[in-house]
């Protein structure tokens, strides 16, 4: 896989899409190893992300046969873990691929393209808020610590879902952090990334954390100076 990484650097991108990324979603489901399934997954983001050029008949690659594939995956903690490292890269290509196959043509859009694209837009979105809100529920706090300290990550996140779902997906389940007791770095984690979180969403996010935030203990007190901020 690291191989195929470095060779598809250098292949034309209908080569990608037609002959490494249908390869690399079989190994998706590698019943041998847990380590190739999510080297696998990394290998597929990497990848995907080289294609430039989208033709317009790929425009419902990620619904129609990624996500899929990743609808597959086990629940091995290191393939979670490896969903969790890159589940924003996977939204921000997605999102990337169907404005390649469809706004960026020359040509306007007919009535019938602009319905196709969201409604495709919507089946995206709908599967990325499945897989977010599976790693921000996960029962292994590693998998979330890992997921909003991606660098860059929840912000990406935020862009896709715009401030409305943000506030339904994102900050619903990040103010759980706070209800595990036994992981004193997973409800660091959430005073670290909250603010920014909010400070997307805006005021809507107040309702939600005052109330949380006036039992927090005074040991949180710095990380509350950057979320009123």
């Amino acid at each position: 896989m690291e191989s195929l990484r470095n060779l598809s650097a250098n292949l034309t991108d209908e080569t990608i899409l037609e002959r490494v990324i249908p390869y690399i979603v079989h190994l998706l489901l590698d019943v041998t190893s847990h380590r190739v399934r999510a080297e696998a997954l990394t290998t597929l983001v990497d990848c995907l992300d080289l294609v430039q050029e989208v033709p317009t008949s790929d425009y419902n690659i990620f619904s129609g046969y990624i996500y899929p594939g990743l609808e597959k995956l086990d629940r091995d903690i290191l393939v979670r873990v490896s969903l969790a490292k890159n589940i924003s890269r996977i939204a921000k290509i997605s999102m990337r691929y169907l404005e390649a196959s469809f706004i960026n043509h020359p040509t306007e859009l007919s009535q019938q393209q602009q319905l196709q694209f969201h409604t495709e837009f919507q089946s995206q979105s709908e599967a990325i808020g499945n897989f977010l809100s599976s790693l921000l529920t996960d029962t292994d706090s590693v998998v979330k610590r890992v997921l909003v300290s991606t660098p860059g990550s929840l912000a990406t996140l935020c862009t896709y879902f715009g401030p409305g779902k943000a506030h339904d997906i994102l900050l619903s389940h990040l103010i759980t952090f706070l209800n595990d007791k036994d992981d004193m770095q997973l409800r660091v984690a959430f005073f670290k990334c909250v603010p920014a979180v909010a400070a997307f969403i805006g005021w809507h996010a107040a309702p939600l954390l005052i109330p949380l935030l006036k039992q927090v203990n005074p040991t949180f007190n710095c990380y509350l100076c950057g979320l009123s901020e």
